[in-house]
């Protein structure tokens, strides 16, 4: 079966410059043929990923991760891959462009030709590409995914929830998905974390603008919860459909972990 590989990553654009007292993630999304996906995941992590543990060890961002997507869909024989790059210090995690030389030199452990053709190979792989930089508007993961300790073992699954909102309501939707939701999310047993994330570089009529995240330790613990059909009574279809006036779910696709650097 054909994979679709999502990874959140910065690797060909400039870090933005951002306040250094919130946290925010940029996402990289990569498509790549089906038929390299396995080479170009073993190259990148024999150089981005080790290039990005510096930058942790260096103070410059908290985290680095890669996702791949398990419910891909007509893929077109492309695998996505996201990369997903965290960080507070946006003066720090500028640093990217300027010295990238360097981590690519500390990185090589000594060949740097060979290390340099790789990186190469690993950027002339996609075939088309997307820089997403969002703030972590709101969240509840459990030990924290996103901190620099990365201490959450459980979290291996993500589902990523597209939204549309309506940017006259954007304060109703975030108190909605941080107050309103929170006794459901409370409520689901499986759910080893959740965020919302607000889409900071793209702007737009039917442009993504919010993110939220699901995190979960298993596929059949997403699938449980999907599986589950409730009937609603006419209150709770009503709160719904109001929810619905102020945002419109796009995709809510499956995530598995790849690869983590905290």
């Amino acid at each position: 079966m054909k994979k679709t590989i999502l990874i959140v990553f910065v690797l060909l654009f400039s870090m933005h410059v951002i306040a250094q007292d919130k946290e925010y993630v940029e996402f990289f999304f990569g498509t790549v043929k089906t038929a390299n996906v396995e080479n170009h995941i073993k190259n990148e992590k024999a150089t981005f990923a080790k290039i990005h543990a510096d930058r942790i060890k260096r103070g410059e961002i908290i985290g680095w991760d890669l996702w791949e997507l398990v419910s891909p869909g007509d893929t077109k024989g492309e695998t996505t891959l996201l990369y997903a790059t965290v960080y507070k210090d946006g003066e720090k995690a500028s640093l990217w462009n300027k010295n990238f030389n360097e981590y690519s030199k500390r990185a090589a452990g000594g060949n740097i030709a060979e290390f340099t053709k790789t990186v190469n190979a690993v950027i002339a792989d996609y075939t088309t590409m997307n820089d997403i930089v969002t703030v972590v508007k709101s969240s509840d993961v459990a030990n924290g995914h996103y901190d620099a300790k990365g201490n959450n073992d459980k979290i291996k699954y993500l589902v990523l929830n597209d939204m549309l909102v309506d940017g006259y309501h954007a304060g109703d939707y975030e108190k909605m998905e941080g107050e309103t939701f929170k006794s459901y999310r409370k409520q689901n047993d499986k759910l080893q974390g959740w965020g919302l994330q607000k889409v900071l570089n793209v702007y737009g009529e039917n442009k993504i603008n919010y993110y939220t995240v699901d995190f979960y330790s298993s596929l059949k613990d997403i699938y449980d919860v999907r599986e589950n059909t409730t009937g609603y009574s006419e209150e709770t279809i009503k709160s719904l459909k109001d929810i619905d006036k102020l945002r419109v779910l796009k995709n809510a696709n499956i995530f598995e972990l790849i690869e983590s650097k905290r």
